[in-house]
């Protein structure tokens, strides 16, 4: 295993509540797990670029499922991984809502602290090519957007989030210079462009943006794994 790395200074860690601290110091591994499940995926060749995103995410899952029970062993804590994950709003949970319109979060990866209190960790996962600026347009507008910056609040009121491009045609450094110039055009804040992030297990298509939380102060970080199948 690799050594664990702060993915943020102390200082600014310490601001954050317990909760979130956990959190941020259990990122890596999160990010580890399904960097892991994408290699497989693609030493196995198990893709195609035609499919559509659901179907990449349902063979994504499968292969970081697969390595999980070794994962939990190798860094001894149980770690689980699940797909089409309803979010229910509080309203649902007190019993007053609706929970058939609960929106559903593509991939998300759950572990417990000692105390069996579950931490999970959202993806929302979107197609990318970079001849297609529909694509571009939909990864901000229905991913960042939608999912993080209004009251669907796919982090939970916590101050972390995930996206998962799959990228099935062009570089992750000309998609995102793309991305960055949609992000100018919908949400008009320079902090919530996309910025390379650290390198886990040697994969370097890693990216982070910054944005206000949309129900509580501070930031909300969201971290971008590229996972590339050009043909």
């Amino acid at each position: 295993m690799q050594e664990v790395k702060f993915p943020i200074e102390q200082s600014v860690m310490r601001s954050y509540s317990l909760a979130d601290q956990i959190r941020f110091g259990l990122e890596y591994r999160v990010f580890e797990l399904v960097i892991i499940g994408y290699k497989k995926m693609c030493e196995a060749g198990r893709f195609n670029v035609g499919w559509k995103e659901n179907k990449f995410t349902a063979v994504l899952k499968a292969y970081v499922k697969k390595h999980c029970q070794e994962f939990s062993r190798l860094t001894m804590r149980n770690w689980y991984i699940d797909r089409e994950y309803y979010h229910d709003s509080e309203d649902v949970i007190e019993g007053e809502g609706d929970p058939d319109t609960a929106s559903r979060i593509d991939i998300i990866i759950l572990t417990w602290t000692p105390d069996y209190e579950e931490i999970k960790f959202p993806f929302e996962c979107k197609l990318l090519d970079v001849n297609d600026s529909e694509s571009i347009r939909l990864y901000v507008k229905n991913g960042i957007y939608d999912r993080y910056l209004t009251e669907k609040d796919y982090s939970h009121q916590s101050l972390w989030g995930g996206m998962i491009g799959y990228m099935i045609n062009g570089a992750h450094e000309e998609i995102v210079s793309k991305l960055n110039v949609q992000i100018d055009k919908q949400l008009k804040s320079s902090i919530a462009h996309l910025k390379i992030y650290q390198t886990i297990t040697e994969y370097v298509a890693i990216y982070r943006s910054l944005h206000q939380h949309p129900n509580k102060a501070g930031l909300l970080a969201i971290t971008h794994l590229l996972f590339s199948f050009t043909k």
